[in-house]
């Protein structure tokens, strides 16, 4: 249920609640408000340490999200549209991060890696479900979609007794696993994944100092890279609609389906990144990615009977170079020269600050120029993280060479 509100409802219902509402600003700083909400995850963790009532916790979270749904259903003014997304993304942090928790709390490392996959495939189906009931719902039922996402949460509230007790006694012990565990799954916008990698953040920053060159240039292409996609997928049944003149309805289905094709590349994707090594498969994904984009930025100007479904071709290619890009990303970060639990908790954060950037920039750019110009200054930024990612290649077939020789 969480993974259909988050990733699936949300992204199409509340960009377009909020622009019946307020302008493209608006809309920028709702989203990035949800986001923002989003980067708690920390705090949660350490909560959740000190109190050890995790069931409890969890309970609060689905209560804080419902009641944030409903207020941005009842009280929809242009500041109680922000203050409601941001309780929301604080609430779904919670969530998450108790989720992801109760897996590395009660298992052994061998078993953390299939669980937390089945868990994050679990959120992926999720997604696909919610974007296909926003497609349903949002275009003569807006209203109607976003009270079926504020009554979700309290569905899940009839599970709550089924919810695990984490055992022990006294402080929490470091979680050694944590640190090990692989990404299988990576949904769009909202990921279960970010939840316990930012557990290890407050290592991060004694070991920045100790990065390499490699490290921060990937977290400089990553960045940019996340920040451009925002622009795109923070606004996506906006432009659809204004821009492109695809109504939600189809335009929701049609991320369901990709969002779902999406789930059966993660594997391929990973059997690449072995055989070619993660850089190279890295920049095919971003290559396919701004083809997409700049197909979309082309289309914009050009009208004829079968624009239309090109424009759903280039943002189904968009959404497929997803999972090539996640699992080397992610593969890429946690095999830099910092700790695993540190370079990952950077990755993470990098990530959710890059989309509350992202978005916020997004709607200033849509007020200033309008809807249109998105889908370009998302081909854009992809650009300069090719160029970042070409020297990334570079980066790595020296260290390579100095490796071989020394051997």
């Amino acid at each position: 249920m969480l993974g259909a509100v988050a990733s699936g409802l949300i992204p199409i219902l509340l960009p377009l609640w909020t622009q019946s509402h307020s302008g493209a600003t608006r809309v920028g700083i709702v989203m990035a408000l949800f986001g923002f909400g989003q980067l708690s995850a920390p705090l949660w963790g350490k909560i959740a340490d000190f109190m050890k009532l995790n069931r409890l916790l969890f309970l609060v979270g689905l209560i804080v999200i419902g009641l944030s749904l409903l207020g941005i259903v009842f009280i929809p003014y242009p500041w109680t549209l922000g203050l409601f997304s941001l309780f929301a993304g604080l609430g779904f942090s919670l969530t998450n991060t108790l989720a992801n928790l109760w897996i590395v709390e009660r298992f052994l490392f061998d078993q953390l890696s299939e669980r937390v996959g089945f868990l994050q495939r679990t959120y992926g189906i999720g997604q696909v479900l919610g974007l296909a009931i926003a497609g349903i719902l949002s275009v003569t039922h807006l209203k109607i979609a976003l009270l079926v996402s504020a009554l979700m949460p309290f569905l899940a509230l009839a599970f709550f007794h089924t919810m695990p007790v984490v055992p022990g006694s006294g402080k929490f012990k470091l979680r050694p696993a944590l640190s090990n565990i692989h990404i299988k799954i990576q949904p769009l916008i909202a990921s279960m994944s970010q939840s316990y990698h930012l557990l290890q953040i407050k290592d991060t920053i004694k070991h920045l100092s100790k990065s390499s060159k490699s490290t921060i240039l990937f977290n400089i292409l990553w960045f940019i890279m996340t920040m451009g996609s925002a622009f795109l997928f923070s606004f996506y049944p906006i432009i659809m609609k204004n821009v492109y003149y695809i109504n939600p309805v189809i335009s929701s289905t049609v991320f369901a389906i990709a969002a779902a094709l999406g789930i059966f590349l993660y594997v391929p994707s990973g059997d690449l990144a072995t055989k070619y090594n993660d850089q190279t498969v890295l920049l095919w994904g971003l290559i396919m990615r701004i083809i997409s984009l700049g197909g979309l930025a082309i289309l914009v100007h050009i009208k004829f009977t079968g624009v239309k479904l090109l424009v759903i071709m280039f943002f189904i290619l968009t959404v497929l170079s997803w999972p090539v890009i996640s699992v080397t990303g992610t593969a890429i970060a946690a095999e830099s020269n910092l700790p695993k639990g540190a370079a990952m908790g950077l990755f993470s954060a990098n990530t959710a600050l890059a989309l509350t950037i992202g978005s916020l920039v997004g709607g200033f750019l849509a007020h200033l120029f309008g809807y249109h110009i998105l889908p370009l200054f998302s081909m854009i930024f992809l650009l300069a993280a090719i160029l970042l990612g070409l020297k990334l290649v570079n980066e790595d077939k020296d260290l390579e060479n100095i490796q071989m020789k020394k051997n």
